[in-house]
């Protein structure tokens, strides 16, 4: 449940520097003084949101290639943000299983996005998982992945 705690903090993080158009940086710092979250939480959302600042430019190229109809910038914020999270999670956090990223991505749109939102990350996010965890997906699904996330 850490994960998810942090998951949603970076998605906080990420939206309130695009909509603010601050620093990544300075918007995490401001946003972990803020909440005070656990030790767990805060560091692992610091990875993430690193990641996505370190590797934007591949990031949102991996959503643009998975995406037929809509390009980058006239996704909402929401989708858009919620997304980065994830495709950075795929792209660079290994350990974590493809199917982990896209069940809390999809839980994260349901919250935050509107009635469509999950439907869209979910397209956008199984795409991209197809390309970069192929040989992860073709694997036969393990009875539980709890503790994994």
């Amino acid at each position: 449940m850490k994960r998810r705690a942090a998951r949603e903090l970076a998605f906080r993080v990420l939206y309130q520097a695009e909509i603010g158009e601050f620093a990544l940086k300075a918007t995490l710092e401001q946003v972990v003084a803020d909440v005070k979250p656990s030790g767990a939480v805060a560091d692992y959302c610091s990875v993430v949101v690193g990641k996505v600042d370190a590797n934007r430019a591949e990031i949102d190229g991996a959503i643009s290639g998975a995406s037929r109809h809509w390009r980058l910038e006239r996704m909402a914020v929401t989708d858009r943000n919620i997304l980065r999270l994830a495709v950075a999670e795929l792209l660079y956090v290994a350990e974590v299983p493809a199917r982990v990223v896209i069940d809390e991505a999809i839980e994260l749109a349901k919250k935050y996005g509107d009635e469509a939102s999950s439907r869209f990350v979910n397209g956008i996010l199984d795409a991209v998982a197809k390309k970069v965890r192929a040989e992860e997906l073709s694997r036969p699904r393990a009875k539980s992945n709890k503790g994994q996330a």
